[in-house]
């Protein structure tokens, strides 16, 4: 049997509902088709595994390819997902898949599911399944600002774009153009970096209320190649020559100008070798103005940043040192209490009602976050006034690293949340919270003075008795080594150096750093340590 494009369910059930409310056998006769087109990820080699179906609908990355911005049917992905996998097992009961004895876990379509899928395959694609001659179920439709639409749909041997105007005002010289475009590597799963690639069609003068625009050719195919425009010869895509797939993907950065805003569109084109039909699929968000009120959740999950790995960051302290184990230990405690906080929002989440609500959420989400890894990296950075200081710098890293991610996140990841993002308002919250950990930060600092203070007093207090010098041999050894250096005229800097890892005095608050570490660290403290060794 020929090899078919991939047949998303969608083509099958546009939305979740459709999905939901499918007869069992409907649904199971579409996922038949649906598995046995997506080679080489949900099937490998004529095999089906049942985990890689529910990780692609659910939109995992399990090293299966380039996912999702969002899962394909959005916050009721959940629900589909077990719809589906019911459809699954009706496969099986009904004997159209089997498991594969050679290889545990996995599934074979057996001979009357062969038999099914060329019927249901002919059905709908037409009584020839000849891949040059099938009609191109994976046409497109893109929504944009004042409410206007890109379609780009398959005509005979190309494919044509168009505009179509759904507001009651009237367009001049709009332009539909590719900024540039990144082919996929399959080894990778990801797309390669920007090849330069630049392409603008015709404009279109007039584009009057309630219209569509002339069809322009968006793409030919020539031979092993494709090309924009229809012009033979010209613009075509570029696709590595080290690079054998005969599945070929881009990601083509377009825009249509002209507008009351630039319409940023991130177009996911693949293409097989020999066909004259495309996969296409829009990686940009929503327009807000062409979003009814039951789509406003863009994102599937848009609190990940509390489930960091590692949310203060690397260690950057000695393995097994104190400190080292104290970080290690509050790096555990901010991951569960930000896993706690990732529970409660998701639920604050689903009912949300508006795009300006949900951005409300994050924002009041990330700022939270703030708060408990700036808690924690309090804990293990602050031990006396000079590491305080550190800790100021750091805070001040921190919050210009979050303002420039919640940046991103409305400029390019999310950018119709923008006008509902105030910056202002957001960089004073930014500025009380740094005030407020500096604050926090300057008590702990003068705690520990005082506390320091209050046992030299302790210990003056106390009957003196005889002090017994310290007779440490290592250490004595190693200020023999440090007067000798300094005979030498090295600087401290130069001592530190050749020290190395020698050993560090036991008390120094810099025992668990090495010399040249210690020196950059607390440059003060080692200066001082260095010059009394030398008396």
């Amino acid at each position: 049997m020929p090899c078919l494009a991939r047949r998303c369910l969608r083509e099958f059930y546009p939305t979740a509902g459709d999905v939901l409310s499918a007869d069992l056998k409907g649904l199971g006769e579409a996922l038949l088709i649906h598995l046995d087109s997506y080679e080489g990820r949900v099937k490998q080699h004529g095999r089906f595994y049942q985990g890689h179906l529910r990780d692609t609908l659910d939109n995992r990355n399990s090293g299966l390819g380039q996912m999702l911005l969002v899962p394909e049917y959005g916050p009721m992905q959940t629900q589909v997902t077990e719809r589906v996998m019911e459809a699954w097992y009706w496969l099986e009961r009904q004997g159209l898949l089997i498991p594969d004895a050679s290889c545990h876990g996995w599934h074979l379509i057996s001979t009357e599911g062969k038999r099914l899928l060329e019927k249901l395959t002919a059905t709908s694609r037409g009584a020839s399944v000849d891949p040059n001659s099938m009609v191109d179920y994976r046409s497109i439709t893109i929504a944009g600002p004042d409410e206007t639409f890109l379609l780009i749909e398959h005509r005979g041997d190309r494919y044509q774009w168009r505009l179509r105007n759904d507001s009651l005002s009237d367009y001049k010289t709009l332009q539909l153009e590719i900024m540039d475009a990144r082919s996929f590597s399959a080894k990778h799963s990801a797309f390669r970096d920007p090849m330069g690639f630049r392409f603008r069609w015709p404009l279109v003068e007039e584009l009057p209320s309630g219209h569509l625009s002339r069809g322009e050719v968006f793409l030919r195919f020539e031979g092993d190649k494709v090309g924009f425009g229809d012009t033979t010869g010209t613009h075509l895509l570029p696709w590595p020559n080290g690079d054998p797939s005969t599945t070929r993907r881009w990601l083509l950065s377009m825009r249509v100008v002209g507008l009351s805003r630039e319409w940023p569109i991130e177009l996911d084109l693949q293409w097989v070798l020999g066909t004259r039909m495309l996969e296409l699929m829009d990686h940009a968000p929503p327009s807000p103005s062409a979003l009814p009120d039951s789509n406003i959740h863009s994102l599937s999950n848009p609190f990940t940043f509390f489930k960091e790995a590692r949310p203060l960051g690397d260690n950057p302290y000695p393995a097994e040192s104190s400190v080292w184990h104290a970080f290690e230990e509050e790096t555990h405690v901010a991951k569960n209490k930000l896993d706690s906080l990732w529970s409660d929002y998701l639920g604050c989440y689903a009912p949300a009602e508006s795009h300006a609500e949900i951005l409300a959420l994050i924002l009041e989400a990330r700022l939270k976050r703030l708060d408990i890894i700036a808690e924690c990296m309090r804990r293990v950075f602050v031990a006396d006034p000079e590491t305080g200081q550190h800790y100021e710098d750091w805070v001040a890293d921190f919050m210009r690293a979050e303002e420039q991610d919640v940046q991103d996140l409305v400029q390019k990841e999310v950018p119709h949340y923008s006008r509902y993002f105030d910056h202002e308002k957001f960089m004073h919250s930014l500025l009380l919270r740094q005030q407020s950990y500096k604050k926090t930060n300057d008590s702990n600092v003068i705690g520990l003075i005082r506390q320091r203070q209050a046992t030299r007093e302790a210990n003056h207090a106390m009957p003196s008795q005889p002090r017994k010098r310290n007779t440490d041999q290592g250490l004595q050894l190693l200020r023999v080594r440090i007067q000798k250096l300094r005979a030498e005229g090295l600087s401290h800097l130069d001592i530190c150096r050749t020290l190395g890892d020698a050993p560090r005095p036991p008390r120094a608050t810099w025992r668990d750093l090495t010399w040249p570490a210690a020196y950059r660290q607390y440059p003060a403290a080692v200066t001082k340590w260095l010059s009394d060794a030398c008396r």
